[in-house]
C-alpha cells in the first residue's frame, strides 16, 4: 500500500513565499502577480481595447 507523501511546504508557508512574475516583491495574496502589477495590466489592456 503506498503511503500518501505530505507536502515539503505547508499551504501557509508557499503563500509567504509566492512572488510577483513582474516586479519580484512577495504577492500578498498567493497569486503571481502582486495587485499593482496586475492593475497597471488591466489598465494596459482597457487603453488597447479603447483604440
Amino acid at each position: 500500500m503506498k503511503s500518501k507523501r505530505k507536502s515539503a511546504i505547508s499551504l501557509e508557508r508557499r503563500l509567504e513565499t509566492t512572488k510577483c512574475i513582474i516586479c519580484g516583491k512577495s504577492s500578498d495574496n498567493g497569486k503571481f502577480m502582486c495587485r499593482r502589477c496586475a492593475e497597471e495590466i488591466r489598465l494596459e489592456q482597457d487603453k488597447a481595447q479603447a483604440m
